[in-house]
């Protein structure tokens, strides 16, 4: 039986996010936007980019045992200082998950 563990992101799991979101976003994404789109816009996601969202947002992780299966934060809307919203940064995103039934 599978397990669902929603966690706080550390530093060793940039890669990992990395890797889902940019596969994530060429099967989820090539219906509406080319692959030259996809590609320069996965350029700015680095791992870099994902250390720094955690420390302006809550940023969390969620896995399937230990395997990597989506993400998500809550952090300022825009900048606002008063005003949060719940971002969704491919929660669960591979489409062999969802089948899984944990999401519709």
């Amino acid at each position: 039986m599978s397990q669902i563990i929603v966690r706080r992101f550390v530093a060793d799991d940039a890669r990992a996010v990395v890797q889902l979101v940019a596969k994530t976003m060429r099967i989820s994404n090539r219906v509406d936007y080319s692959s030259t789109y996809i590609e320069n816009a996965l350029k700015r996601l680095d791992t870099a980019h994902y250390l720094e969202l955690n420390q302006r947002s809550h940023f969390y992780v969620v896995c399937d045992q230990n395997r990597l299966i989506g993400t998500g934060a809550i952090g300022p809307y825009w900048h606002s200082r008063d005003e949060f919203s719940f971002l969704l940064f491919s929660l669960i995103q591979l489409i062999k998950v969802r089948a899984l039934g944990h999401v519709s």
